[in-house]
C-alpha cells in the first residue's frame, strides 16, 4: 500500500486536482433559481361529501364488527380431527422440506444458524 501510493504522488504529485472553479458559489443561488421551473398552483382541497364520510364510518364499524365476530368464534373449544392434525403437519413439514431442498440447507447449516441466534 505504502508503495502505491508513493508512486501515484511521484507519478502525480501532491497537487489536488479537484478544484470548485473560482468564484462558483458567489452568484450559484441565483443560477440555480432561474433553471428552476415556474411554480404551478395548488389544487384546491378536494370536497369530500357526507356521504362519503358516511360511507367510511360504516366501513369500519362493519370492518370492527366482523373482527369481533371472528374473535369471539376463535374462543370457542373447537378442535380439529386427527385426520385433520395429520394433513397439516404433513403439509407444514413437505413446505419445510421443500424450502430446505430449494435453498440446499442441510441440518448441519440449520443447526450453525440456529446457534448463531442465541
Amino acid at each position: 500500500m505504502q508503495a502505491e501510493e508513493k508512486w501515484i504522488k511521484d507519478r502525480f504529485g501532491r497537487e489536488d486536482h479537484f478544484r470548485v472553479p473560482d468564484g462558483y458559489f458567489a452568484n450559484f443561488s441565483s443560477s440555480l433559481m432561474q433553471k428552476l421551473p415556474e411554480v404551478a398552483s395548488v389544487a384546491p382541497p378536494r370536497h369530500i361529501s357526507l356521504w362519503q364520510r358516511y360511507g367510511v364510518a360504516v366501513s369500519a364499524v362493519a370492518a370492527s364488527a366482523i373482527l369481533a365476530i371472528c374473535l369471539t368464534l376463535g374462543r370457542t373449544s373447537i378442535s380439529p380431527s386427527p385426520a385433520a392434525l395429520a394433513t397439516i403437519h404433513t403439509t407444514e413439514t413437505s413446505d419445510v422440506d421443500q424450502m430446505a431442498d430449494y435453498t440446499m440447507i442441510d441440518n448441519d447449516d440449520m443447526y450453525a444458524y440456529m446457534s448463531m441466534a442465541e
